[in-house]
């Protein structure tokens, strides 16, 4: 039977409990200190987990922010001057109860966007503090500092080098080898902390996350997510992540292929079938014209054509709307492989293949 198993996808919101009305019984009270910074600089809390956002502004260094959660929520902390122009962020999780922020000044905070670890660093002056799921979060945090850091700088070092030289092809190549690597660790380490903390409501909402790759678990292994969570505490994020693996059990590793009929690029009219089960494994692109992170993971894909001639068919199935938009790109990329047209089934192909987003990349064996 011909199977498939999805490698990458892109990653959909993990939704959480809003924001309700405080109350003194169940609500949370934020008390921030800013040493020096001026009056009237907003504060604005944001949810990362869902409808969650309100600002209040700085008086006498001073913030405070109240409100009510059903459960806890990774939420940002997002400080503007007053006009708007100077932007910090800072991350924590938001429980009902007494949670404090200190930062020594609003230098001393990271800025809400940067480029290398100088930015990472500051964080290390922020100190919040209040409920065990903060608590959690912040062990979260700290042991995946020092990744964060070998990641931004690698990142840095490969699209912003220094005097703006120009990189030779070999010096791009293991620029980027650098930068997989440090994410290849990063990402070993998170999964570490998980294994080691499977009951944290942090390490909960981080199996969530990697559920939004459907195709890459098994049966089996949806089934230990489900047995190391049993007994946590964070009934409410442990209720949540049992219902996404539920929701994912028909989208496990091995599932059947479905078929599609699309147009290539010579007008012929294709099936995924005619492909597939011909001795060799195929690679499914699922792209468009006017997707920048697609175009831009093209000479990826041609990297990968170039190093499997024998043994892997590769796919690239365009939802443009237009496709005029879509022969206009193939001219100027040039793609050597397989092109199908499948804006008039991508409704179907992004329900088939779980995907909301592109790029989203498709492996199918046999």
């Amino acid at each position: 039977m011909k199977k498939m198993l999805i490698t990458g996808a892109m990653c959909a919101i993990f939704a959480a409990a809003g924001c309700q009305n405080p109350s003194k019984a169940d609500g949370f009270v934020i008390n921030g200190e800013i040493t020096g910074v001026p009056d009237g600089y907003s504060v604005t809390m944001r949810s990362k987990e869902g409808n969650f956002r309100d600002t209040v502004y700085t008086k006498d260094g001073k913030f405070v922010y109240t409100g009510s959660v059903a459960a806890p929520v990774l939420a940002e902390i997002f400080i503007s001057d007053k006009e708007g122009e100077e932007h910090k962020a800072m991350s924590l999780m938001v429980e009902n109860g007494e949670i404090s922020f200190y930062a020594p000044s609003f230098d001393s905070i990271p800025p809400s966007w940067y480029m290398g670890s100088d930015g990472k660093k500051l964080e290390k002056n922020v100190v919040i503090k209040g409920g065990e799921a903060q608590k959690e979060y912040q062990e979260y945090a700290d042991a995946i500092f020092p990744y964060e850091v070998v990641c931004r700088d690698a990142h840095k070092a490969r699209f912003w080098p220094e005097n703006k030289k120009e990189l030779t092809d070999e010096e791009k190549d293991s620029l980027a080898d650098a930068q997989s690597q440090a994410e290849l660790k990063k990402k070993e380490a998170v999964r570490k902390f998980i294994d080691a903390h499977p009951s944290y409501n942090i390490s909960m909402l981080l199996m969530g996350e990697e559920l939004d790759a459907p195709f890459n678990f098994s049966g089996e292994e949806l089934d230990a997510i489900l047995a190391s969570v049993e007994n946590s505490k964070w009934t409410a994020r442990r209720d949540s992540l049992k219902k996404d693996v539920e929701r994912y059990r028909s989208a496990v590793k091995m599932t059947p292929y479905i078929d599609f009929e699309m147009e290539n690029d010579k007008g012929e009219m294709k099936k995924l079938s005619d492909y597939v089960g011909k001795g060799n494994y195929v690679f499914i692109d699922f792209w468009a014209s006017w997707c920048g992170p697609c175009r831009a993971a093209i000479p990826h894909v041609k990297e990968l054509y170039a190093k499997y001639p024998e043994g892997l068919t590769i796919i690239s199935v365009s939802v443009d709307k237009v496709k005029d938009d879509w022969v206009k790109a193939m001219d100027q990329e040039k793609m050597p492989w397989t092109q199908l047209w499948g804006d008039t089934k991508s409704g179907e192909l992004g329900k088939a293949y779980r995907f909301t987003s592109i790029p989203t990349l498709v492996a199918v064996s046999y």
